[in-house]
């Protein structure tokens, strides 16, 4: 559970965050339908966090994935 200071709690389940390529805990990360959106192109906070977009999804810095 998280509350991300406008007094809005989210909660993500442990398999939504398995079921992310990058194990993001951001609740904005995630759709309401509990999928990640690593393949989101309009997601561009992952841009802002070093994240690259191939096209058809965000790839690591860190790994070139």
């Amino acid at each position: 559970m998280c509350n991300n200071g406008n007094n809005n709690i989210s909660i993500i389940s442990t398999a939504s965050i398995r079921a992310c390529t990058h194990f993001i805990f951001d609740p904005e990360h995630y759709r309401k339908d509990g999928t990640c959106r690593c393949n989101d192109g309009s997601h561009t906070e992952m841009g802002e966090w070093g994240y690259k977009w191939d096209g058809e999804k965000w790839i690591s810095p860190e790994d070139g994935e």
